[in-house]
């Protein structure tokens, strides 16, 4: 076990944790061991608070341990943990968490928490590593927010342009459909008339001919 001192030579905290299925366990220098299980939801047995029945809604659990002691705990997080807002009989606190760099308590930063290699580090000495992960996630956040600020200006910018174009593309489609029912549709069924009454007129002269040679052909006939 990796060991870690401060200044005046005291060991600092160390927190280890395990969880199997149901089960679960933590040892710590200040709290010792303790084990807990799970069986059902709302109930948990724990070797230092007794039992626990607890229930949740909405983000707030209320319940009793030792079946004597109130608490109601409440946490619900914002923009991806940036902003976490918790409640206790204490009253609401509020904290920022980073995935590497842990959480940073904002309303007291010596209740600030480190978790590395499972190795978990808590007051003055853990409030300026998770101030790094706030700081790091304030960037993030910021540039996103510059990112959505940006793509918001070019649509404001380039939405009358586009509502030009699509004016514009609007009154040429509807000359072009004005064009093609009443000129276009009209003068092709004109021509197809026109060229239904060509073909009835040549046939109609066809016919007159063969009949003028047959009326010839029997005159000839008769002459003879």
């Amino acid at each position: 076990m990796m060991k870690f001192f401060d200044q005046d030579g005291k060991l600092k905290r160390i927190e280890l944790k395990q969880k199997i299925g149901p089960f679960f366990a933590r040892l710590s220098r200040t709290s010792g061991l303790n084990a807990s299980i799970r069986p059902f939801k709302g109930i948990t047995l724990n070797t230092k608070h007794g039992l626990r029945l607890s229930k949740s809604f909405f983000g707030v659990s209320i319940g009793f341990r030792k079946t004597k002691n109130f608490f109601i705990q409440g946490r619900w997080s914002f923009l991806k943990g940036l902003i976490n807002v918790n409640l206790s009989k204490s009253g609401i606190s509020f904290s920022s968490k980073h995935r590497f760099f842990g959480t940073l308590n904002l309303s007291n930063p010596n209740r600030s928490s480190v978790k590395f290699l499972g190795i978990q580090l808590r007051g003055k000495k853990a409030a300026p590593i998770a101030a790094i992960g706030l700081f790091i996630s304030l960037i993030g956040f910021g540039i996103k927010l510059l990112t959505v600020a940006l793509y918001l200006i070019y649509l404001l910018v380039t939405f009358p342009f586009y509502c030009a174009s699509f004016f514009v593309r609007l009154v040429i489609f509807i000359y072009s459909l004005v064009i093609f029912v009443f000129i276009d549709i009209p003068v092709q069924f004109m021509y197809q008339i026109s060229l239904f009454k060509r073909k009835v007129d040549s046939h109609q002269k066809q016919i007159k001919d063969l009949m003028n040679e047959e009326i010839s052909d029997n005159k000839q006939d008769n002459e003879s």
